[in-house]
């Protein structure tokens, strides 16, 4: 399968990207992408996600681009843009999982696959990764309010202006939020974390995930009334 999902007994699921040699994504894949996230969203035995890759040196080389899709006369007349609109759509799917989303990162992330793991709600990686958003080198425009998400906007404004590849120790000190670890303690740290989370009751995780969501984009003060009420709605419940 070119994605594996599966969820043990503690409410870890594992969405395992699996196309060798560098897990680029065509059609097939992003409907597998698409449709894993789905179940871990409403499955409500799953209390977290590992998003993994089962190639050592990639955990995405973004895009296939000798992969076309469906041909326009497979498409009905209302999807004239397929491609475009389901790449948006596993973003989206990636982002409002209803639990937390950990990108589990050992070698290179770049293009879509990069944006996958700024989707997630945090990533972990490996000290050998390494990070690229390269549209710009094929005259495309795209990624930057996704990457917003891990860094800040000057650092967001040289990655994507330079195309480059980055070693994940410079995106750090960019200040990119991800957490990095030896390359023989990845395996053990996501786990770790993994089982921290989950070690939560499901309507906490999940309201939390949903008010983290909803007030990503609000003021401070806006954002606390909102987490106030999931707050409220927990301690009506006995979940405190």
């Amino acid at each position: 399968m070119i994605v594996e999902s599966h969820v043990d007994q503690d409410g870890i699921r594992t969405i395992t990207l699996n196309r060798p040699p560098a897990n680029a994504i065509n059609h097939d894949m992003r409907i597998a992408i698409r449709d894993a996230f789905v179940e871990a969203d409403r499955d409500w035995d799953t209390k977290v996600v590992i998003f993994d890759s089962s190639v050592d040196r990639f955990f995405s080389a973004g895009m296939d681009v000798k992969d076309k899709g469906p041909a326009p006369e497979e498409l009905p007349p209302a999807v004239p843009q397929f491609g475009s609109a389901m790449g948006r759509e596993v973003f989206e799917v990636i982002q409002n999982c209803g639990v937390p989303v950990i990108a589990k990162v050992r070698g290179m992330a770049v293009g879509a696959g990069f944006l996958y793991a700024c989707l997630a709600d945090f990533a972990v990686a490996s000290e050998n990764a390494s990070f690229g958003q390269f549209e710009i080198k094929v005259g495309a425009v795209g990624g930057a309010g996704i990457v917003r998400r891990m860094m800040s906007e000057q650092a967001m404004r040289y990655f994507t202006w330079t195309g480059d590849l980055v070693p994940v120790k410079d995106l750090v000190a960019m200040g990119a939020g991800i957490r990095v670890v030896a390359d023989d303690q990845l395996d053990a740290e996501v786990d770790r974390l993994a089982r921290l989370l989950a070690s939560r009751t499901n309507y906490v995780i999940r309201h939390t995930k949903l008010s983290m969501n909803r007030v990503e984009h609000m003021g401070g003060n806006q954002a606390y009334a909102f987490e106030q009420m999931h707050s409220e709605i927990l301690h009506l419940r006995g979940q405190q």
